[in-house]
């Protein structure tokens, strides 16, 4: 099976799993080494040769196999990518186990594609493009590797660790090369996106800098981000431990509200939101969280997203009546006053009045700054409070906070009282 097909039955495999343990029903178990079983190649890295999570004897073995007959060829068997698997292979798996210092062939996304990439090996010294990438190294435990940064304004709250290191940008499209040059960068870090995926840096090859994307922001291409970061930044554990709590919540939402586990009449409509007024399409990763959360995603255009302004009538007609509005908007963590819940509530709101899931008090906004899986767990306590409970978003975040946010979990942060990670009608003092 190819690599492209791999990543794309990913999804099927986690939402068929039985997901039976304790620890896929509450989001991580939380005690002891986690060994996923996952073969999809979220771990994309040549060398990978048995597509699990881990570089280790496993794919030595796999080689053999493979070298002998007695074994189809994986798709990352191919250790330094010449087209053929051989003993040369062999050999730089052993020095990858080893973890020693050379080059790393290995995928990423560039667009929706897989594409190959090389980058050295461990990265120790990176610049990071975006606040989705800082969150995926921050959750890895990797800020130490982070040199500086290129990124607009900053949650004071949630990047505490990281507003000190030195600025080369505002974004992707504004980083300096210049000001990147004074510092001992090996590798920038940005995210596959629309917009990320269009920049090119000229500049990075003839520094020796490579370019390393990853995704963040699906639900399943995310794990493998972080699985693959883990690898390259030499904090596998860490990363290993996500996985686990990525897993654990995906496990949850197929266990309880996947495919045959309730009927299609029993489940909520939804539509999702995103920016100020753009309604996510058939190709959006909101839609796709939508779903894996149970609910039934009412849009029908192929596009990631679509415009719908005041005055715009095409949202309002009957096919588009949904239980749900699920605005996600970047709200941060740090505390919100009335004040300021009224002004976000107005801000956006105002779009969406006409709507049955607004009059219904349906329309509900919630923090994007929250990585994917946290806001699914979100959305499945607010379609689902009578399976999942109310409170299992909070839980699941603040899981997530003790876990992996270590200047946050240092500081004690209590998501019910410190943040605002969702916005209701009712929460609206007059």
């Amino acid at each position: 099976m190819n690599k492209a097909k791999l990543m794309a039955v990913a999804i099927v495999a986690i939402l068929a799993a039985s997901c039976a343990a304790v620890y896929l029903m509450n989001g991580g178990g939380g005690g002891g080494a986690y060994r996923s079983s996952d073969d999809t190649g979220r771990l994309m890295v040549y060398g990978n040769a048995n597509n699990d999570d881990y570089l280790d004897g496993e794919d030595l073995e796999m080689l053999e196999r493979i070298i002998s007959g007695d074994a189809d060829e994986t798709p990352y068997a191919d250790a330094n990518r010449d087209g053929n698997v051989d003993r040369d292979d062999v050999a730089l798996v052993e020095r990858m186990i080893k973890r020693e210092e050379m080059t790393i062939k290995y995928d990423y996304y560039r667009g929706g594609r897989l594409m190959p990439g090389d980058v050295k090996y461990p990265i120790t010294a990176s610049c990071v493009i975006g606040t989705d990438a800082i969150l995926a190294i921050k959750s890895i435990g990797g800020v130490g590797a982070i040199t500086c940064v290129s990124v607009g304004s900053f949650d004071r709250t949630m990047y505490s660790d990281i507003i000190g290191l030195p600025s080369v940008g505002e974004n992707g499209s504004s980083v300096s090369m210049e000001e990147m040059s004074k510092y001992d960068v090996s590798a920038m870090i940005l995210m596959d996106t629309p917009a990320s995926s269009a920049y090119e840096y000229p500049g990075a090859e003839a520094a020796g800098i490579d370019i390393v994307r990853i995704s963040a922001r699906n639900a399943v291409e995310s794990i493998a981000g972080v699985i693959t970061l883990g690898y390259l930044f030499q904090c596998e554990e860490r990363a290993n431990r996500y996985a686990e709590f990525c897993d654990g919540v995906l496990g949850a939402m197929a266990q309880k509200v996947g495919p045959g586990r309730i009927s299609d009449s029993d489940r909520v409509t939804a539509l999702c939101v995103t920016m100020v007024n753009s309604v996510s399409g058939t190709s959006s990763d909101y839609y796709a969280a939508s779903q894996i959360a149970g609910a039934i995603n009412i849009a029908d255009w192929a596009s990631s997203t679509k415009t719908f302004a005041r005055g715009d009538e095409w949202l309002l007609e009957a096919k588009y009546r949904s239980d749900y509005i699920i605005h996600n908007r970047s709200i941060g963590y740090d505390s919100f006053t009335d004040a300021d819940l009224a002004k976000t509530w107005g801000t956006y709101s105002v779009y969406f009045e006409a709507m049955d899931a607004y009059k219904d008090g349906r329309y509900i906004i919630l923090n994007a700054n929250m990585p994917v899986p946290v806001r699914i767990a979100y959305m499945a306590s607010i379609f689902y409070p009578e399976i999942f409970g109310a409170d299992y978003g909070d839980k699941m975040h603040q899981r997530f906070i003790d876990s992996f946010m270590d200047n946050l979990s240092a500081s004690g942060y209590d998501v019910t009282e410190d943040g605002t990670f969702l916005i209701k009608r009712d929460m609206i003092k007059a």
